[in-house]
This record gives structure tokens, C-alpha cells and sequence, in this order.
């Protein structure tokens, strides 16, 4: 087989690998890829890695034994990171209630609206953001301002002048939690019971 080939091989493996891990949370692709780094024979043999036996039951099963005894390591999932392409809608972030009140809501769509935060948002193109998503209502209209306020005083957002806003690095670090699910703010639902849900547009 040519050096052609052997690539072609290699990006298939790795598309494939990607692909299926990109379906796993933190812990359970590091699990993944050291079962086969120790399959291998890439990494130290004393350590005893856990397979899944069946994703939907939830056991597992340990590896056979090895000659020393080790303690299985235990492994700290971090929150994942947001980039473009991981990050949820935020009609999948308010349906699950990551987003806790109108401000977090506002923090999302200030996030979507600055592309990804790197860039300054026109206070004039948020009622336009509401729209997009089909959250647009009278109330957030009328609350632009207090909610807007309350972001820059948690600092969450810097007002580059009255009009202009862009978004913080502590604003990013609470859009990773929310994002996540993993927001402390407390959870405010709305006063009139008719609504179908915490965050209807109606």
C-alpha cells in the first residue's frame, strides 16, 4: 500500500474516532481513549481502565487484572468548552432551563449576536435578536434597559459607549456555565401561571 494510501487510511480513522467520541462527555472519551491507548500498548499496563458494557443500562465492566495492583484513577470532567459549534440554541437552553432569568436569557443573545462574543453588539439589533429566536416580547422591550444594567453591574458586559456593548471574560465564563446547565442564578418563573412554559414569548 502506497503513503497515499496509508493517509487516506489515517483521516478516515481519525474522522470515525472524532465522530464517535464527539457523543461521550468529558470522562467518558478519556476512559475511551485510554482503553485503547493501553489496548495498544502505548501506555502503562498497571492501569486498569472501565468499558461501558451497555450505554443505555449504565454498568461497566473492569478490564482483567493486571500483574500490580492499582487503583483505577478517577477523572474530573471539566464543563465542556464553547465554541460555535458545540454550543446549544438557546431554544434548547431555555426548554431545558439553563437559562434561570431574562438576563441570562439577554447574556445568550448578546453571545449570539456578537458572534461568539468577539465583536461589539448595537443595542439596537437585541429587539431584532428576540425576533430571530421568536421570544420578542412587550415586557422584554420595556426591561431592555434594567436588564441591560444589570448585566454590566454583575460585569458580565462593558459598555463601550450608551449604545455599544461587548461581552466579558466573566461573561463568557457565565455563558460556559449556562451553556452547561451549571448556572447558580436562581430560577425565576414567570408570575402569570397561563404560560405554557418559563420562558414563553406569549
Amino acid at each position: 500500500m502506497s503513503n497515499f494510501d496509508d493517509e487516506d487510511l489515517e483521516i478516515e480513522a481519525i474522522a470515525k474516532c472524532a465522530k464517535a467520541l464527539s457523543r461521550l462527555d468529558n470522562e467518558s472519551k478519556t476512559r475511551v481513549i485510554r482503553y485503547l491507548l493501553d489496548k495498544y500498548g502505548f501506555i502503562d499496563q498497571s492501569y486498569k481502565p472501565t468499558v461501558p458494557t451497555n450505554q443505555f443500562i449504565g454498568t461497566e465492566k473492569q478490564l482483567p487484572p493486571t500483574n500490580k495492583e492499582t487503583k483505577v484513577e478517577t477523572i474530573n470532567a471539566e464543563p465542556a468548552s464553547i465554541t460555535k459549534d458545540n454550543i446549544p440554541s438557546l431554544y434548547e437552553l431555555m426548554t431545558k432551563q439553563y437559562t434561570k432569568n431574562e438576563t441570562e436569557i439577554l447574556l445568550m443573545i448578546l453571545y449570539y449576536k456578537s458572534n461568539n462574543g468577539t465583536i461589539p453588539i448595537e443595542r439596537s439589533s437585541i429587539m431584532d435578536a428576540y425576533r430571530e429566536e421568536s421570544i420578542y416580547t412587550e415586557g422584554r422591550n420595556k426591561n431592555l434597559s434594567k436588564n441591560i444594567d444589570n448585566l454590566i453591574q454583575q460585569s458580565y458586559i462593558s459598555a463601550i459607549t450608551k449604545t455599544k456593548f461587548i461581552i466579558t471574560s466573566a461573561g463568557i465564563e457565565q455563558i460556559q456555565l449556562i451553556a452547561t446547565g451549571k448556572s447558580e442564578t436562581k430560577l425565576r418563573k414567570p408570575r402569570n401561571t397561563k404560560r405554557k412554559s418559563p420562558n414563553n414569548d406569549k
